[in-house]
């Protein structure tokens, strides 16, 4: 196996997506910082842009992600 660096490359980076994903995770289950009487249309705004890019990432790596 003559592609051990690229393997612990690629282990590093999925590391680094688990860890975005976990504090993603993490901000959605807070509900971005967001207590219920503090929400403006800027938020929503905000939320459907991080939709967005999500979407964008998921599709770039074939992943459809299950209705909400």
């Amino acid at each position: 196996m003559g592609n051990e660096k690229a393997v612990m490359a690629y282990v590093a980076k999925m590391a680094e997506i688990a860890a975005t994903l976990e504090a993603l995770q993490n901000w959605t289950e807070d509900h971005g910082g967001v207590s219920p009487d503090d929400v403006k249309w800027e938020n929503v705004a905000d939320a459907n842009e991080v939709l967005r890019i999500l979407n964008q990432a998921a599709m770039f790596i074939g992943v459809v992600p299950e209705e909400a």
